[in-house]
C-alpha cells in the first residue's frame, strides 16, 4: 500500500473519531480518548527514514557526538520495527540496533557490533530508563504508546503564556510492565492545539528520573507534526542526550521490508549513506 493510501485511512480514522467525540462534546475527553486521537494524528506514516546526529552530555559538560540513519517500518499486522545505525564516529560506524515491537505486545531488540562478526546479538537493557548504547534514550521512548497496557487518567490542565496543555498519567496495568520499563508512572503533556506530545515526565516510585522534551515542531501535513529536535535528560546522573533530525523521507521504497533482514544488517557497510 502507498504512502498516501495509509496517510488517507489516517485522515479517514481522524474523522470518524472526531464524529464519534466531537471536540465540543458535552463530557470532557478521557486521557485514553486524548492518547489515541494524538497517536492516530500523528503516526499516520508506515514508512520512514531520518537522518540525525546525536548529542551526548555528561555531568562535566563533556559531548560525545553521533551520526546515525533511523528507519521506521509499520507492517499490515500492526508489528512496528525500528532500525538505527551509525554512521560516525568510525569508533560506532555500522552499528547497528534493531528493535522491533509484535501486536502481542512481545518485543526483541538486537545489535550489531562489527568487531565482533558478522551476527546479531540479543541487547538487553536493565529497562527504559537503561541506555541504548550511552544514550539516555530506549527505543521505545521515541515509538507510539502501547496503550493497552496502560491506564490514562486525566490531570488538571496545564496552561503557560500562549501553550495549553492536555495532562495525562499514564499508569502500567501491570507488574511486569512496570518491571519492564522501570518507570511506575509517566506524565504526559499534549498540545490542545495540534495533540502533539511536547514533553513527558518519567518517575520510579514518585520520583522523577527523566524528561523529554520535543522541539522545532513543525507541520508535516494537514494534521501531523514532528518535532526536529527531541532532548532527554536524566535526572539520576545528570547526563542528556539530544537527537536532531536533519532531514525526514517518507515512503515505502525508502523502507523496505529487506532493510529489517540480519543478512542485509550484517552485510551493509559501505552502501551506508553519507551525511
Amino acid at each position: 500500500m502507498h504512502c498516501w493510501q495509509w496517510n488517507r485511512i489516517g485522515l479517514l480514522l481522524m474523522g470518524l473519531l472526531y464524529s464519534l467525540t466531537p471536540a465540543y462534546a458535552s463530557e470532557p475527553l478521557t486521557g485514553k480518548e486524548i492518547m489515541h486521537r494524538s497517536i492516530i494524528t500523528h503516526y499516520q506514516y508506515p514508512f520512514i527514514m531520518e537522518t540525525q546526529s546525536m548529542v551526548l552530555v555528561d555531568r562535566d559538560g563533556h559531548r560525545d557526538a553521533r551520526k546515525l540513519t533511523r528507519y521506521f517500518r509499520r507492517e499490515a499486522d500492526g508489528t512496528l520495527k525500528t532500525l538505527l545505525r551509525f554512521t560516525d564516529p568510525e569508533t560506532i560506524r555500522n552499528t547497528a540496533l534493531l528493535a522491533i515491537h509484535y501486536p502481542d505486545g512481545h518485543s526483541s531488540m538486537q545489535i550489531f557490533l562489527p568487531a565482533l562478526g558478522r551476527r546479531l546479538i540479543d541487547y538487553h537493557s536493565s529497562d527504559r530508563n537503561g541506555k541504548f548504547l550511552g544514550s539516555d534514550f530506549a527505543i521505545e521512548d521515541l515509538l507510539p504508546d502501547q496503550m493497552k497496557d496502560y491506564h490514562y487518567q486525566r490531570k488538571k490542565d496545564r496552561h503557560q503564556d500562549d501553550m495549553h496543555w492536555f495532562v495525562i498519567d499514564a499508569l502500567p496495568k501491570s507488574q511486569a510492565v512496570s518491571d519492564a520499563t522501570g518507570y511506575t508512572r509517566r506524565r504526559i503533556f499534549v498540545r490542545q492545539t495540534n495533540l502533539m506530545i511536547d514533553r513527558v515526565d518519567f518517575f520510579s516510585d514518585g520520583q522523577l528520573i527523566k524528561r523529554m522534551t520535543r522541539h522545532d515542531i513543525q507541520r508535516v501535513n494537514r494534521t501531523m507534526w514532528a518535532a526536529n529536535m527531541v532532548r532527554m535528560e536524566s535526572f539520576r546522573d545528570h547526563h542528556s542526550s539530544v537527537i536532531n533530525t536533519n532531514s525526514r523521507i517518507f515512503g515505502k521504497d525508502y523502507v523496505p521490508a529487506s532493510l529489517f533482514a540480519p543478512d542485509e544488517i550484517t552485510d551493509h557497510t559501505s552502501r551506508l549513506p553519507q551525511q
